[in-house]
C-alpha cells in the first residue's frame, strides 16, 4: 500500500517520472526544482479524525520541469561515488 501511494504521489508531482532511487535523490530532486508544488491545499476535518485530511490539491509547474532526466541522470553519477569506495579491506575502518 505505502509503495503505491509513494509512486502515485511522486508520480503526480513530475509527470509520471518513476520512483527516486534513494530518499536522497526525492530530496537533491525537491530542492532544486524538480517536482510540483502546491500553490493549494484543500482540507476536510472530520469529526473524530485526529488530523484533517487533504481532499485537494493545486500543483504548481516545477521549476526546473525540462531538465528532470538531466539530473537524475547526473544524480546517479553522483550517488555511486561513496565515501567508502577507497576502503580496499573491510576490516579496515574508514573512520
Amino acid at each position: 500500500y505505502a509503495g503505491r501511494k509513494a509512486d502515485a504521489w511522486w508520480g503526480a508531482r513530475t509527470d509520471g517520472h518513476d520512483l527516486p532511487i534513494s530518499v536522497d535523490e526525492a530530496i537533491w530532486l525537491a530542492e532544486n526544482g524538480y517536482i510540483k508544488e502546491p500553490s493549494r491545499i484543500k482540507v476536510r476535518k472530520t469529526p473524530g479524525d485526529k488530523w484533517p485530511r487533504i481532499i485537494d490539491a493545486t500543483l504548481e509547474e516545477p521549476r526546473n520541469k525540462e531538465d528532470y532526466d538531466i539530473a537524475e541522470e547526473w544524480y546517479a553519477t553522483q550517488a555511486d561515488a561513496t565515501p567508502f569506495d577507497d576502503a580496499s579491506d573491510e576490516s579496515e575502518i574508514p573512520f
